[in-house]
């Protein structure tokens, strides 16, 4: 049996991840198909795979063990939580993806130190993001590339960030959305607005009561929510053709 191939959320973090990188790390790698595809785009590179959950090294043995085999001595597999469990220096990119964007940002915060050898971090949230671009600055980390990955009728963020100094975003809602997908009028970004005005139809129909507190302050979420309609009416005035936007070192 061979891993599948149509995966666009995946091939936009190995996109992401890949060029330029000599070991990375993918933490909480559950079926280990991008380990495999980072593996199979590079001949050279390193790959570290994290996993909390007990068992999940043996299982992807067991499911891919002709690609695990091909890999060889390139391929290591860690039990345990987030950075810590990586050896002192051992890679320069590392991929986050499926988890909340309150675990991601848990986990960079746990391991701030180490973000600082890092050439690049791919994160990519499991639901719509609400912590973890602000976030970012105060990990000392800059954004330098922003993708939404389409897949089955699903969107999600996919962002690069490099340790560096913050670009400063044009609007509140820029900052909160995508500073880089808004510059270059990315259509996916018009899609991923358009379809989560769907998906939170129901929370703006009672004024996203259920993203507020007992004083009636909005969640993070809800703050980021109430930018949307604003940010998807903009977008709709733009081009199929996205405009090109690039981070300068």
């Amino acid at each position: 049996m061979s891993p599948p191939t149509a995966l666009p959320r995946l091939d936009t973090l190995l996109a992401l991840a890949a060029p330029g990188a000599h070991a990375v790390a993918d933490i909480g790698y559950d079926h280990g198909l991008l380990l495999l595809r980072l593996g199979r785009a590079d001949p050279h590179v390193r790959l570290y795979g994290v996993e909390v959950q007990p068992g999940r090294a043996d299982a992807l043995r067991t499911r891919w063990p002709v690609q695990v085999q091909d890999l060889g001595a390139r391929l290591t597999l860690l039990e345990g939580d987030g950075l810590e469990v990586l050896p002192a220096g051992a890679v320069d990119t590392v991929v986050i993806a499926g988890l909340s964007d309150r675990s991601i940002v848990r986990i960079l915060e746990r391991s701030r130190e180490r973000l600082r050898g890092l050439r690049r971090l791919v994160l990519c949230p499991s639901r719509v993001e609400a912590t973890l671009r602000p976030a970012l600055p105060r990990l000392g980390l800059r954004t330098v590339e922003e993708r939404i990955a389409c897949e089955r009728g699903k969107t999600w963020d996919v962002i690069a960030a490099e340790p560096g100094a913050p670009l400063a975003a044009a609007t509140p809602a820029e900052e909160r959305w995508g500073p880089l997908l808004v510059a270059r009028r990315d259509p996916a970004l018009r899609l991923h607005l358009e379809h989560l005005s769907r998906v939170y139809a129901p929370a703006f129909a009672h004024d996203l009561g259920g993203h507020r507190d007992a004083a009636g302050a909005l969640s993070p979420l809800g703050e980021k929510l109430a930018m949307l309609p604003e940010l998807r009416a903009r977008a709709a005035g733009w081009d199929d053709a996205p405009v090109e936007a690039r981070v300068d070192d």
